[in-house]
């Protein structure tokens, strides 16, 4: 008989329970092991997480490999977890007496997975070691980080609340709610940058769109907003009404999940016009918006709103110390008490809080302190409302202005619409005419003192950094309605009327009309005039500025009773083509703006105007009549602006002799000292050249050369040792045959230069002027901002050597192919915030080394097409 079958089946047997109690016999031992696999696997994890932190502070996203990584080492833990807690079961019901079926079963089963799990686990240790790289560039960041306060002091409740709205899949729009003032827009500002630090960004959120709405609605504008953060393409938008672009709008958005913030909702809107798909439902999707009112919150449609409370005592006191700062809190013992006073007055509203403790700021008499508390607690309380909560804190802080200049001059700013950009030298030339700043006849001394004013009244927080640019400002509304408030209402007799088309439907015609007459101040914008020009306006009439109205003339007799008028500003009214006689009766008459109208001729009667100090005629009619001794018979005229877009034709030759007499006129003008023009003839420009006087005045010249003798223009550029353009802020060259600015050298203030269309133009400072032996770092383009170069072919170079440019912001080149090489260095430009251009030229470009490319890379912009461009860290490998 064969036995070898039977053998070899009684071996396997044998073996397969050799195996089976090796399982049993060696559980322990595995389950320990796996435990230090779990935690070695863990500990790498753990460094992986916090590279990708780091990653993400720079805005990067982890790879796909990565983030796969992570899911099945979270998966892969979780199921040890499971495998750990079952063997300690198993090895617990054990006894070294008792081995029941079960037990064996159980932990055969439980010993034959931990040795293949081990394995796992060692394989996700060692995958992690195959990372090239943790972290990849975004294609297109889905939101832009907003500027705002470090400190969010008392915003933590609402934010929570506004957290847990967002991850509610029930609730798609949300109303944010609360009284001017209490920090709504920071609370948006704040959930809009939570996006790049938190793991909603990785949500697959495809957009976060910022849109500030304001009380004048505009559907245009926010759709406009909406298409530059989307990225629609000009064949679907230019050139179509507002129903198409919402389509437009519709059509990619229903495809993302998108997050819609709307900033100061005033009344309800249709998000459908705007082309913004229903956030409910499960695209997960969001809309959050601020407001004032509540019942916005209703008539919006919000699933959800949230009020925005007042600050808590304790964290208002913390908002308070920062503000008024540790030096004056510890100045005196008495102080931080005081404080704590002044806190309970302001009632937790992080606007007063804010204002007040600014004001309070540097105050380190305790005296000052206690008249302060005093101060706040005597106002009356019979105003409710906003005037009670909010106005009467915030004329604490207009009433702590050094001057009655700083006060008219902050109460003036509320004459501009809601949310006005207001721009600097607009509202200092008003300001002189007005009669504000220095009365000595030195305007360069007047422009600097209302440049301090305007900083001062930015520290105070009255007025805020423009979104246009740096030249401008803006106020508040809840500051500009308490200006109004203190100008009009608190008043006896209404001082200011100021109307637009957002305020006359809240405006009974009767309180309109007395305004109409009485106010001292009158400012008319936007849409048709709200009274008949057939109303006399009041006697005593100072200021009346009428823009972008429908006006197309004033009736004859208009001005007859004007006799205290000292500023008429009727810029930007472009149906305005005449200007009556009689406004040369305006006996007081100061300032005169004439600027973006399109009227024909001055009328000969201005030469009565012999009060009048500042005349502009920007943008006018091109073929703008002014009759001859009229400028040279304004005896007292010290700022004159014409300034002009360039001409698309050949100007006549009889424009340039006008050109030509009205230097001759100006320059005959003794106080004189700030002038703005456009030349286009040289014979003009080479008369400007020759007068010290006008060399002197200059301020803005803008050189358009569009007759005959244009190129003649050659000699006369390129002299240098123009040494009384010292006041020269900006000067625009288009189209000279010139091949260099040398003469600049003699300009310190000048702080915008835009060159365009020179095809001569080899430099723009020759090397000459660096071996007469000046120290050219120190003195060329030490105030210069802006630098935009465009149409060049023939520029090599700025400067052959580094310039220190010590207040340049902005470079723009723009086709100039030939300049490559920037007179940069490792010191050059320390406040440069953009350099825009085209790729191709910046990849030309050559550099002194290494380092000096690197800080400069950063601040490069690819100029796509006009109007737009990217960032090149954003775009170049």
């Amino acid at each position: 008989m064969d036995l070898g079958p039977i053998l070899e089946i009684f071996t396997r047997l044998r073996d397969c329970s050799a195996n089976r109690i090796g399982y049993i016999r060696n559980l322990q031992n595995n389950l320990n092991s796996l435990q230090n696999a779990r935690d070695e696997l863990i500990s790498v994890y753990q460094d992986v997480s916090m590279e990708i932190e780091l990653v993400e502070e720079q805005q990067l996203k982890p790879t796909n490999e990565v983030s796969n990584w992570l899911v099945n080492v979270e998966a892969k833990v979780k199921e040890v977890g499971l495998i750990l807690h079952k063997g300690e079961q198993v090895t617990q019901s054990k006894c070294i007496w008792s081995c029941s079926p079960k037990n064996c079963w159980s932990s055969y089963k439980l010993g034959k997975v931990v040795p293949d799990m081990i394995d796992e686990l060692k394989a996700l240790v060692e995958k992690r070691h195959t990372f090239h790289i943790v972290g990849q560039r975004m294609p297109h960041a889905p939101v832009e980080e907003l500027p705002m306060e470090t400190i969010t002091v008392g915003l933590e409740s609402s934010f929570d609340k506004v957290c847990k709205c967002f991850e509610d899949t029930s609730v798609g729009i949300i109303g944010l709610y609360g009284m001017g003032g209490v920090g709504k827009t920071t609370l948006l500002k704040k959930f809009n940058n939570d996006f790049l630090t938190t793991r909603r960004s990785h949500d697959k959120i495809d957009v976060v769109i910022w849109v500030v709405v304001s009380q004048e609605l505009d559907i245009g504008k926010i759709q406009q907003v909406i298409r530059n953060k989307i990225h629609l393409p000009d064949e679907v938008w230019l050139d179509k009404n507002m129903e198409e672009r919402a389509i437009a709008i519709f059509n990619v958005m229903k495809r993302k999940k998108f997050v819609l913030l709307l900033d100061d909702v005033w009344r309800r809107f249709d998000l459908l016009k705007l082309g913004i798909p229903n956030p409910r439902g499960q695209n997960g999707s969001r809309v959050l918006f601020t407001t004032r009112s509540e019942e916005v919150c209703g008539n919006m449609g919000a699933h959800r709103s949230i009020r925005v409370e007042f600050l808590a005592p304790e964290r208002a006191l913390e908002l308070f110390q920062d503000k008024v700062g540790e030096e004056t809190l510890n100045s005196h013992a008495s102080i931080p008490y005081l404080a704590k006073e002044v806190v309970a007055e302001c009632q937790g509203l992080p606007l007063a809080l804010i204002t007040v403790g600014r004001a309070m700021a540097n105050k380190k008499d305790p005296n000052q302190w206690k008249r302060a508390i005093q101060t706040l607690k005597n106002y009356p309380s019979k105003v409710s409302g906003m005037v009670n909560e909010v106005f009467l804190l915030l004329e604490f802080s207009y009433n702590s202005l050094p001057s009655p200049t700083h006060k008219t001059c902050f109460l003036y700013c509320s004459l501009f619409p809601e949310d006005y950009n207001i721009k600097k030298d607009q509202l200092i030339e008003l300001w002189i005419g007005e009669g504000f700043l220095d009365e000595s006849g030195d305007v360069y001394g007047a422009r600097i003192e209302g440049e301090d004013i305007i900083d001062y009244l930015k520290q105070a927080c009255l007025l805020e950094k423009g979104e246009a640019n740096e030249d401008s400002v803006k106020m508040h509304d809840v500051i500009r309605d308490m200006a109004l408030w203190v100008a009009c209402e608190h008043s006896s007799k209404p001082k200011f009327g100021v109307f637009d088309n957002t305020a006359l439907s809240s405006i009974y015609a009767s309180d309109l009309l007395a305004k109409w007459r009485e106010a001292e101040r009158l400012s008319l914008w936007r849409s048709t005039l709200p009274i008949s020009l057939e109303e006399p306006f009041s006697l005593k009439l100072l200021t009346m500025i009428v823009q972008k109205t429908k006006l197309d003339k004033f009736p004859n007799g208009y001005f007859k009773s004007g006799q205290a008028i000292k500023v008429l500003d009727l810029s930007h009214n472009d149906t305005l083509k005449e200007i009556p006689a009689e406004i040369g009766e305006l006996a007081n008459l100061r300032y005169l703006n004439l600027s973006y109208t399109r009227v024909k001729e001055l009328p000969i009667e201005l030469n009565k105007l012999k009060s009048l100090r500042c005349l502009l005629i920007n943008f006018t009619d091109r073929r703008l009549i002014i009759p001859r001794t009229l400028i040279s018979s304004l005896s007292v005229l010290q700022v004159f602006s014409k300034l002009m877009p360039r001409p698309i034709f050949l100007l006549p030759a009889s424009h340039c002799y006008e050109e030509s007499v009205l230097l001759q006129e100006l320059e005959c003008l003794e106080h004189l000292k700030d002038i703005s023009i456009a030349l286009s003839s040289f014979s003009s420009l080479e008369m400007l050249l020759n007068s010290t006087k006008l060399q002197k005045c200059i301020k803005y010249l803008r050189l358009h050369p569009f007759s005959p003798d244009s190129h003649s223009s050659l000699n006369i550029l390129n002299f240098t040792g123009h040494q009384y353009i010292c006041n020269l802020h900006t000067l625009q060259v288009n189209g000279y045959a010139i091949r260099n600015l040398t003469w600049l050298t003699s300009a310190p203030n000048l702080r915008s230069l835009k060159i365009d269309s020179c095809y001569l133009m080899e430099t723009i400072i020759s090397e000459d002027f660096g071996a007469a032996g000046f120290e050219v770092s120190l003195q060329v383009f030490g105030s210069l901002e802006t630098l935009k170069l465009k149409n060049l072919p023939r520029l090599r170079s700025i400067y052959p050597e580094a310039l220190r440019f010590p207040s340049l912001k902005t470079l723009n080149v723009d086709n100039c192919g030939d300049l490559v090489k920037l007179p940069f260095d490792s010191d050059s430009a320390k406040s440069l915030e953009q350099i825009v251009g085209e790729p191709g030229w910046w990849d030309r470009l050559q550099w002194e080394d290494q380092s000096t490319m690197d800080i400069f890379s950063s601040k490069f912009q690819f100029q796509i097409q006009k109007n737009l461009s990217v960032s090149a860290h954003s775009s170049r490998p």
